[in-house]
């Protein structure tokens, strides 16, 4: 090849860059090298940047396309998905992509994507700058992918990228390595974080090169998420920023209009049955941008199959309660808390179970007489039953006064809240007074855990004197034995209403204070 070619090819080259610069805005500045930006990664980075600035948190879902730009959306992706990417270029360049996203209800997504970056004919001329022909600029990308969520709104994902680059008979390639993390409440908040290039190898001589960028966006919905606000900023290398709303008016049709450090651009979209079409445009000095997209969703969504894999992840985690395998309970709920959103029944048990595990009580698994003592009572314990738990756990230490697990359980066990403010002491109760006559009838069945005689003998005597303060203490207490919070503070609200002055309902104002209870 003559020098003349070479330098003609320099100047395809820095036309190459220019293409990216302008469909991009990103507006790298010359890497460290020389060299210049890799094109066609910068590109499949955002597909939705001609409208969007390339937003890495889009409240209206992620697709296959954004998800495979931005990992950390891969994992919060609910169906599979094939997508189409066509965007002309001026200067005859063209960008085309596809992408196929593939969720699974317990591996996380599965994502791969081809893209291809294709400049229009440049003439190649020898030292005399006669014509000898022509050649083209092309670069090739393939990009796997893989996102989880580690949690019901978080997600994390990482895209691994191997890249061609050829110009007239010479070619060099890349491999590099993506992560993204993306976070979406359930009502109108999403943020996301994207560090490109983290690890970035070269293949051939080439002064080319891909540089460390990181990327924070953020999104914020309205009116039902029916207005979307998003911007994204690039703080590495250099900072960048980009700005869009979507407008949603109805279900099948949404608006889009961005804005960044180059140009504004809009976008419509429009959703058939589950096929969304985009188009989207903007004008440059250089001339016109245009890109068409398809997504094509198929199979069912995840979120159908969300319940009945939590569903049935709790029915294991009882099931290892049951056989004393507590860490394994604890972890079953954990990853059916990724699905949705727990019951407050089994919050419960995920509280109960974490307090085990952090206690170092992961399992017992004996067979002899004390281990299934201690099951009980950790049965006990996962019913709100934290007394008479604790005197099971006294009972097994009575007999094995060695016995480790059991003074872990005791560890583990509140502290008994009834007794220590509720004046239980063996009054002198006569019939002479009916109210407190029954109120040391609940005290004697309270003792020996007869808790329904109790709860009667205090409605006995709330029903005698409804003014009775110490009826609805002490019926509250017995409530909190036996692990009714709810009716336990009830009761006490009750007693605190009558006199909030007398002895009793301030200690009940005060342990309600201390167990979080209003």
């Amino acid at each position: 090849m003559t020098r003349r070619e070479v330098i003609d090819m320099g100047g395809i080259r820095k036309m190459w860059a220019a293409v990216v610069l302008t469909c991009m805005a990103s507006a790298q500045p010359a890497c460290p090298n020389g060299g210049e930006q890799v094109a066609v990664q910068e590109l499949a980075m955002s597909p939705r940047s001609l409208s969007l600035g390339g937003v890495l948190a889009p409240l209206e879902g992620f697709h296959a396309g954004e998800a495979l730009a931005h990992p950390g959306g891969l994992g919060l992706m609910t169906r599979k998905e094939f997508s189409l990417t066509h965007t002309t270029l001026f200067q005859e360049s063209s960008f085309d992509g596809m992408g196929l996203a593939w969720p699974t209800l317990r591996r996380g997504t599965f994502a791969g994507g081809y893209y291809r970056l294709r400049s229009g004919a440049a003439e190649a001329r020898d030292e005399t700058g006669e014509v000898t022909g022509s050649f083209q600029n092309e670069e090739t990308m393939i990009r796997l992918g893989y996102g989880r969520r580690i949690l019901r709104t978080l997600s994390v994902g990482s895209n691994l990228d191997w890249i061609k680059a050829s110009l007239a008979d010479s070619s060099h390639g890349f491999l590099a390595v993506n992560l993204g993390g993306s976070w979406q409440t359930a009502r109108n908040w999403g943020l996301g974080v994207r560090a490109s290039n983290i690890v970035a190898l070269k293949q051939g001589e080439t002064q080319d090169s891909l540089p460390f960028t990181l990327n924070l966006g953020g999104s914020y919905g309205l009116f039902q998420n029916r207005l979307h606000f998003s911007v994204d900023t690039e703080v590495i290398p250099s900072l960048v920023y980009r700005v869009s709303i979507d407008y949603l008016p109805m279900r099948m049709l949404a608006f889009s209009l961005g804005r960044n450090t180059e140009y504004t651009g809009f976008a419509l979209r429009l959703s058939v049955k589950d096929y969304q079409f985009r188009f989207a445009s903007n004008m440059h000095a250089l001339g016109p941008v245009h890109q068409i997209s398809i997504g094509a969703p198929f199979g069912r969504s995840m979120e159908a199959e969300s319940p009945k894999a939590a569903q049935a992840l709790y029915e294991k985690s009882r099931e290892s309660v049951s056989a004393g395998q507590y860490a394994q309970a604890l972890a079953a709920l954990r990853e059916a808390s990724r699905y949705q959103q727990l019951p407050a029944d089994q919050e419960d048990a995920r509280r109960r179970l974490k307090e085990l595990v952090r206690g170092g009580v992961d399992s017992i698994d004996g067979s002899d007489e004390i281990s299934a003592l201690l099951r009980r009572g950790v049965g006990f314990h996962m019913e709100g039953k934290p007394d008479m738990a604790r005197a099971v756990f006294q009972t097994a230490l009575s007999r094995q006064p060695a016995s480790v697990p059991a003074k872990k359980l005791l560890a583990i066990m509140p502290k008994p809240g009834v007794r220590d403010y509720v004046d239980f002491r063996n009054a002198e109760f006569t019939e002479e007074d009916p109210v407190r006559l029954k109120l040391y009838k609940a005290e004697q069945h309270f003792h020996k855990r007869e808790y329904d005689l109790a709860l009667q003998a205090c409605r006995e005597a709330l029903n005698l004197n409804p003014a009775e303060v110490l009826g609805y203490v002490r019926m509250g207490s017995i409530y909190w034995t036996m692990g009714m919070r709810d009716q336990a503070a009830q009761a006490w609200r009750q007693a605190i209403r009558i006199d909030p002055k007398h002895a009793e309902a301030r200690k009940a104002r005060e342990f309600m204070t201390q167990e979080g209870l209003r």
